[in-house]
């Protein structure tokens, strides 16, 4: 079940599970994410089974386009089918939206083989689940690199890449990002 969190779960989420489930160089600081939280610029969404807390989610939604800025399962409870449910769920919960749109880290973020492996593993998990990777275009906020990914709800409904570029920087623009922290180039 999906359900959206309060300002003392956010706290706790970032606490307790965001500051281990994602790089330093990923996440907002703490003040930050308040700031999004209390200001509702993001949506933050827990996923539970059996009334436990097994993932969560946080989304920013401009013009009925959702960006998905984090997405985890908690540590015990991965390796055990619940990815991938979780992730129909969430299609299914914002099914009525125009684009979901998740950045994962790029290849070039890695260190090594092992690392490469996860990054591989975590762009396989949307593409199994019909997310389609955005093709020549280089992605970097607040100096990461990114694939983006979308998934569109209605088959119909198609976008260029300029059209996901400008949806991109209306949902930052949304949270008053300094957009010199965003780097979208089409290739």
């Amino acid at each position: 079940m999906i359900v959206k969190a309060n300002l003392e779960e956010a706290k706790a989420l970032y606490k307790k599970y965001m500051e281990f489930d994602f790089p330093a160089d990923e996440l907002p600081d703490y003040d930050r994410f308040i700031e999004l939280t209390e200001e509702k610029m993001h949506t933050i969404y827990l996923y539970k089974k059996d009334n436990q807390e097994v993932a969560y989610f946080i989304i920013i939604e401009n013009e009925n386009n959702v960006l998905i800025t984090y997405l985890a399962v908690i540590k015990e409870f991965r390796s055990k089918g619940i990815g991938k449910i979780f992730l129909e769920d969430i299609k299914e919960f914002l099914k009525d939206k125009n684009m979901l749109i998740v950045e994962v880290e790029a290849d070039n973020r890695a260190n090594s083989e092992e690392e490469l492996n996860i990054i591989k593993k975590r762009n396989n998990y949307y593409l199994r689940s019909e997310f389609c990777q955005v093709e020549n275009m280089e992605y970097i906020l607040y100096g990461v690199s990114y694939d983006i990914l979308t998934y569109i709800p209605n088959k119909e409904n198609t976008y260029t890449n300029n059209d996901i570029k400008e949806i991109i920087e209306k949902i930052y623009n949304s949270i008053h990002l300094d957009m010199d922290k965003l780097k979208i180039v089409l290739k």
